[in-house]
């Protein structure tokens, strides 16, 4: 019994140490779902866009810049549903906020 716990007791640390760097490295998306402001029905084809900024290296002389900025779009579906993924690396911009920003015809440009 105490050679299975030996094995085992590692075995499921190390499982979640993994789980743990996965989770930090491989932050959840923006999801949601995109509705009109009045009457509730969805918006098919908007452009969703999710924009953060962080620590990168520069377009220009690859410096390391602390403005660098990061975006990541998505399309609306039928449903209006969306998933953005987190822009930038998340080790340089980390876990905070940033700016999402939805636009699609015939609609006024909401921040």
């Amino acid at each position: 019994m105490n050679r299975i716990l030996s094995y085992l007791l590692p075995t499921g640390v190390l499982a979640l140490l993994a789980s743990t760097a996965l989770w930090w490295l491989l932050p959840t998306p923006v999801t949601g779902e995109l509705v009109e402001y009045h009457g509730e029905a969805p918006v098919a084809g908007a452009t969703i866009t999710v924009r953060r900024q962080g620590w990168g290296r520069s377009d220009h002389g690859g410096q390391l810049i602390w403005d660098k900025g990061y975006v990541a779009t998505a399309t609306t579906d039928a449903q209006g549903r969306f998933r953005v993924p987190i822009p930038g690396p998340i080790w340089l911009v980390g876990t905070g906020g940033g700016r999402l920003t939805a636009e699609a015809k015939a609609f006024t440009h909401c921040t």
